[in-house]
């Protein structure tokens, strides 16, 4: 009798450290396809400044962003809508140019910026795949290749 209810409290224990861990089994997809970007909103709209660092990664310069930099990257953000994310896209290259870091109280984000046209952004510490972000038809003013041209000129 005694064995019986080892055995059920060692199943219980188990089954309930499972659910409780970092990562859920259940929870192996990505909610939607804007998950880390919605993150990343979240934290500048709350948060009034917040460190900017762009990386060119051919040469490993860095630059930090200036408040109006910061302010360009933070309207980029602001102005995405649902049709500006899509799946991985195949015509990536293989490196992105230049990555940004974005550095907040609590979270740091990177944004790998591709070309004029692709972005990709996750947490420093992600476990799903990252968002991918096409910025046609945004303003040529947000569009963060610029940005990051701009600031590491090549």
């Amino acid at each position: 009798m005694r064995v019986k209810k080892l055995i059920y409290i060692v199943i219980i224990i188990v089954i309930g450290l499972n659910f409780t861990g970092c990562t859920s089994p259940l929870k192996h997809e990505k909610p939607y396809n804007f998950y880390y970007t919605n993150l990343l909103t979240r934290d500048v709209k709350l948060e009034n400044s917040f460190l900017g660092i762009v990386l060119d990664t051919n040469f490993y310069k860095e630059k930090t962003l200036t408040k109006d930099q910061n302010t360009t990257a933070k309207n980029f953000i602001l102005n995405l809508h649902r049709n500006n994310f899509v799946t991985k896209p195949k015509d990536l290259p293989g490196k992105p140019p230049y990555k940004i870091y974005f550095t907040f109280k609590t979270d740091k984000y990177v944004i790998e910026v591709y070309n004029e046209k692709y972005v990709s952004v996750y947490p420093w510490d992600g476990s799903y795949p990252k968002d991918y972000i096409n910025m046609d038809g945004m303003p040529i003013s947000y569009n963060l290749y610029a940005l990051c041209k701009y600031v590491i000129p090549r």
